[in-house]
């Protein structure tokens, strides 16, 4: 007796009906089988093309004369053109019936889900937390053993504007804390400043000692004591500084200092700001003398492809001072 055999829409039908009923016995440990599933359907993807080419070409040869070919291809094209208008109407028809989605309010979905996006944070921004926050909190590092460096005085990150908003946070304004207006800056009890000449004449006193000398240097780097009446004292580690009124030009605020005031110091940790600058400071020597001023961490906020671009520009000054010319003179030698 010679077996029916089932047909593929049968067989199909019956695939589903399965997958159904497993699907609620199981429910969730169903997905043991998804491996299964998905290698049958990878297998499925990998022989489409070649049986449809296959197909394609069996059907061509078994053609006795080529000239059906032409009618053949022009059905297809014809049939396919019609079937694809025929399932853009009917769509469009059951939509204009249907009317999916009338009567759904938008507006409390709208109002339940009004998120503001969060703006990243600026690189001052940035800085002001890790010099106030992060750093202290999470390294114990204080923030006065922080020293933020950029290649530019001017410009978004240059030492003028990070001195700003650092001041602004690590030494706020307080009732009965000293304060004296020099040009832009207002120094207030509490800032770190800078020496910014060199002073061989200015006196200074040992702290809690008997020495004292004499010459500040540019450089060096200290903090506002007090500031009474007209008199800014200046504590160098351990060498305390009176400056009058007249000597404040020797002073700069140092929360932030350049890349070149900071040769030959070294700080616990540095902060490097690099977002913009003049190409003639974004260099690689910049950088490799800012990073060498960290005793224990360094890091860099601002742009990736900027700092990538400093280690690419090993651009070098040539300096004309004539110096060998004067040093053979002087011994007598002629260059």
């Amino acid at each position: 007796m010679k077996q029916k055999k089932l047909s593929l829409a049968l067989k199909t039908f019956i695939g589903f009906g399965l997958g159904i009923v497993i699907g609620l016995i199981f429910q969730e440990k169903a997905t043991i089988l998804k491996p299964l599933g998905t290698i049958f359907l990878n297998m499925i993807k990998m022989i489409v093309v070649p049986l449809v080419f296959c197909s394609i070409t069996a059907g061509v040869a078994s053609l006795g004369d080529l000239r059906k070919l032409r009618s053949i291809g022009v059905k297809v094209v014809g049939l396919y053109a019609l079937t694809s208008a025929i399932s853009v109407a009917l769509g469009l028809l059951m939509a204009n019936i249907t009317n999916p989605g009338q009567g759904f309010d938008m507006s409390a979905l709208a109002e339940s889900s009004q998120y503001e996006a969060q703006a990243m944070p600026s690189v001052l921004d940035t800085i002001v937390d890790l010099c106030r926050r992060r750093l202290p909190e999470r390294m114990g590092i204080p923030s006065d053993q922080i020293q933020v460096l950029s290649p530019t005085r001017r410009r978004g990150t240059g030492t003028r504007a990070l001195n700003q908003v650092l001041q602004t946070a690590l030494n706020p304004p307080l009732e009965g804390k000293g304060e004296r207006r020099f040009g832009d800056w207002v120094f207030r009890a509490g800032d770190r400043v800078m020496q910014v000449r060199n002073n061989y004449d200015i006196l200074w006193r040992e702290d809690g000692g008997t020495d004292s000398g004499m010459g500040m240097f540019n450089g060096d780097i200290g903090v506002i004591r007090s500031i009474e009446k007209e008199v800014i004292t200046v504590d160098f580690d351990g060498r305390v500084v009176e400056y009058s009124p007249d000597m404040l030009g020797e002073l700069e605020p140092a929360f932030a200092v350049t890349v070149h005031k900071a040769q030959g110091s070294e700080y616990r940790a540095v902060i490097l700001a690099a977002l913009e600058g003049a190409p003639m400071l974004m260099t690689r020597g910049v950088l490799y003398t800012a990073v060498t001023r960290a005793r224990e961490l360094f890091i860099l906020v601002g742009d990736g492809e900027l700092m990538a671009r400093m280690v690419a520009n090993d651009r070098q000054m040539r300096r004309y001072s004539a110096l060998r010319t004067r040093l053979l003179r002087e011994t007598g030698q002629e260059a």
